[in-house]
């Protein structure tokens, strides 16, 4: 996943830009993002009121706990790695990590 934009309440879909990767299921991901329209959706999570949400988790981290967004961030994935798809998880994360790399929570 890239993020176009360093502001993340003027988020526009064009921003953002995902990557599908599987070496055996190539024509299954196609056919997913032509039939369920799944780039759009994830896309839609991402601009929304999904983002601000994720993001408020790791600010809250930070604040509550003095945590830096690295150490939250840290925290965020342990706990989505027991549960990948719960709360979009397998999303959210690649998501946050972007962030965290284009220093959006500083």
């Amino acid at each position: 996943m890239e993020i176009q934009n360093d502001n993340l309440e003027n988020l526009t879909s064009k921003d953002i830009n995902l990557q599908f990767n599987s070496s055996k299921n190539t024509e299954e991901i196609e056919t997913w993002k032509e039939i369920f329209g799944i780039e759009e959706r994830y896309k839609a999570k991402c601009i929304g009121v999904t983002a601000k949400y994720w993001e408020v988790q790791v600010l809250d981290e930070m604040s509550e706990l003095g945590n830096s967004p690295k150490e939250a961030l840290a925290k965020l994935k342990k706990q989505a790695k027991k549960f990948p798809f719960q709360d979009a998880n397998f999303l959210k994360i690649p998501f946050l990590e972007v962030c965290e790399k284009k220093k959006l929570f500083e």
